[in-house]
């Protein structure tokens, strides 16, 4: 578990990892496969002699000693563009290439976009980017003060250059889903003020047909029990989503989001009648259907980085 919590960002700094070689393969009890660019990566850990080992698929080649994790963590990553979680950083590092300097910036919500605005705060840092930022999220305004971005209230900034946000579905008509992180209201309000929008995404999210996510929607708290009603009347299926203790899961804006199956809607695959229905629902704040709302893709996977031009815009 702590080479898997290294390999995935979180390595400790302060623990020590003993010397990296190649082993013979008895020794490797504990081992992590990994697609990378280069083929398959296999991470061994020993945990008899307390030793970790790396080697690609097609040779075998020695990292070199290191008494620090985090030292051994970057020089991993600087050889090998290892799992999903290096996916989604390539795409949100390639999406900040957009970003200029004195741009009003939207910065959008969840794991992808984490890596957009870890990329922004080393620009601000290292090159002295100049730009100014509205969040979509509690969670980004947070990281993003913590790298010296500086934000503004979106009621400040009434139109940005570009907007750039994940997205957790989206097919070749460029309909999206957004909302698995719950900020889609604020995404969608972010989103609209913007002249350009950019999506980040890793490559599973590029689907044939949209629906397998399920479709969020915020909703007001007070009488939700009669939104569900009305959405089920019309063939959808909303499950109230909860947190793990329990208790009902809430937007930064204090809403609940109704997780829902529309397949067998009385729409069929119509997203612009779904959508129609569902915000003339009195209750319904918001749905996650972002429909032809982005104007490039930038989606990272194993064999690297693809951007997908949207022609009707």
């Amino acid at each position: 578990s702590r080479l898997s919590a290294c390999l995935c960002g979180f390595a400790a700094h302060n623990r020590k990892i003993c010397s990296m070689r190649i082993p013979p393969l008895s020794c490797a009890p504990l081992w992590l496969q990994y697609n990378t660019k280069m083929g398959k990566c296999v991470v061994f850990l020993c945990k008899k002699k307390q030793e970790i080992y790396c080697t690609p698929a097609a040779a075998c080649i020695t990292i070199g000693k290191e008494k620090s994790s985090r030292n051994w963590f970057d020089k991993l990553l600087n050889v090998y563009e290892v799992s999903e979680m290096n996916e989604k950083q390539m795409a949100g590092y390639e999406a900040a290439k957009y970003v200029k300097d004195g741009m009003l910036v939207g910065i959008g919500t969840g794991s992808t976009a984490y890596y957009l605005i870890e990329k922004l705060g080393q620009r601000v840092k290292e090159e002295g980017l100049k730009i100014k930022c509205v969040s979509t999220s509690d969670a980004s305004t947070e990281q993003a003060k913590s790298l010296g971005i500086e934000l503004l209230d979106t009621n400040d900034a009434p139109e940005l250059d570009i907007c750039i946000d994940g997205v957790d579905e989206v097919d070749p008509q460029f309909n999206g889903i957004k909302g698995g992180g719950g900020a889609l209201f604020r995404e969608k309000i972010v989103a609209s003020s913007a002249k350009y929008n950019i999506w980040v995404c890793h490559s599973a999210k590029l689907v044939d047909e949209i629906g397998a996510f399920g479709l969020p929607v915020e909703v007001l708290p007070f009488g939700y029990k009669h939104v569900v009603k009305k959405m089920q009347e019309a063939g959808f299926e909303p499950v109230l989503r909860m947190n793990k203790d329990g208790s009902i899961y809430e937007t930064n804006n204090h809403n609940y989001i109704l997780d829902t199956k529309y397949t067998n809607s009385k729409f069929g695959k119509d997203y612009a009648a779904m959508e129609a229905f569902l915000k003339g629902t009195l209750g319904v704040l918001e749905t996650g259907f972002f429909l032809n709302r982005t104007d490039i893709i930038i989606s990272a996977g194993p064999d690297g980085i693809q951007t997908i031009q949207n022609p009707n815009r």
